[in-house]
C-alpha cells in the first residue's frame, strides 16, 4: 500500500479562458463552447485528483513561478517536494484519459519505481509520476514541453539516470477537432459524450456554413461568367 503523506497529485494548468485560446478546437467550435469544453476538462481532473484520496496541489497561472513552461513547471514541482512529498504525480487537465483508479493505480507503482508515464496519442505526456530523487531540474527544463517529443525525451531522460520506468495506457490529448472526434467516437457512454456531441454539432454547423458560402460564391462567379456583353442602343 502507497503511503498518501508521501505521494501527492500535482494539477498544473492554464485558466480556462486561456486553455481555450490556445487550443486548436476553439476555432472550430467558437469562443463560447471552447470555454466550455477547457472548463470541463479543468473541473474532471479537479474532481478525479480529489477522489483519489491523495494530497492535491493545484498549480494556475497565479501561483506558477517562472519564464518558461519547464521552468514554471519545475518550480511547482520542487515545491511540492519541499512540503516533504516523496512521490509527485503531474497532471495536466486537457485529457479525459485521467481518472482517480489511474491516478491511485501509479501512486502504487512509484513505491517500487522512479518515474511513470502516460503518454499521449500524439507524443506528448497526459501525466508524470517521478520520485524526488529521479527528479534533476536541469533535464526537466530542457525537455521539448508543448511538443510531440516530450515522451520520447522522457525516455531518454530514464536511460540516461538508468531510472525503474514504466508506462500507462496511451491517452488522448484534447487540443483539436481531430482529437475530439477520436474521443467522441471510442468513448460514447463517457460522462463527456453530451458535451462533446454538443461541440461537434456546433463544428459541424460551422463547416456547413462555410460550405454554404462557398457554393454560394461559386455560384455568383458561373453566373457572371455566363452573362452577356454590354449591349448599346
Amino acid at each position: 500500500m502507497y503511503d498518501n503523506d508521501k505521494t501527492a497529485i500535482l494539477v498544473f494548468s492554464r485558466f480556462a479562458i486561456e486553455e481555450a485560446r490556445v487550443k486548436k478546437y476553439a476555432h472550430a467550435v467558437g469562443k463560447k463552447s471552447g470555454n466550455q469544453l477547457a472548463g470541463h476538462l479543468i473541473q474532471h481532473t479537479l474532481n478525479q485528483a480529489k477522489s483519489s484520496g491523495l494530497p492535491v496541489y493545484t498549480f494556475f497561472p497565479d501561483k506558477q513561478k517562472g519564464i518558461s513552461f519547464g521552468e514554471r513547471l519545475s518550480n511547482a514541482i520542487e515545491e511540492v517536494f519541499a512540503q516533504g512529498i516523496n512521490n509527485v504525480i503531474i497532471s495536466g487537465t486537457d485529457s479525459p484519459s485521467i481518472s482517480s483508479s489511474l491516478f491511485q493505480r501509479v501512486a502504487k507503482k512509484l513505491i517500487v519505481e522512479d518515474l511513470v508515464l502516460g503518454p499521449a496519442k500524439d507524443g506528448g505526456v497526459y501525466l508524470i509520476g517521478i520520485n524526488k530523487q529521479a527528479y534533476n531540474r536541469q533535464h526537466f527544463v530542457e525537455i521539448p514541453w508543448l511538443s510531440n517529443a516530450v515522451f520520447h525525451s522522457f525516455i531518454t531522460y530514464a536511460d540516461n539516470f538508468e531510472l525503474r520506468f514504466s508506462s500507462e495506457q496511451p491517452g488522448e490529448d484534447i487540443d483539436s477537432v481531430t482529437a475530439l472526434y477520436q474521443w467522441k467516437k471510442n468513448n460514447t457512454t463517457h460522462s463527456f459524450s453530451l458535451l462533446f456531441q454538443l461541440l461537434f454539432e456546433a463544428y459541424q454547423k460551422a463547416i456547413a456554413e462555410i460550405h454554404y458560402f462557398l457554393h454560394l460564391q461559386n455560384a455568383l462567379r458561373f453566373t457572371t461568367y455566363l452573362r452577356g456583353p454590354p449591349s448599346f442602343l
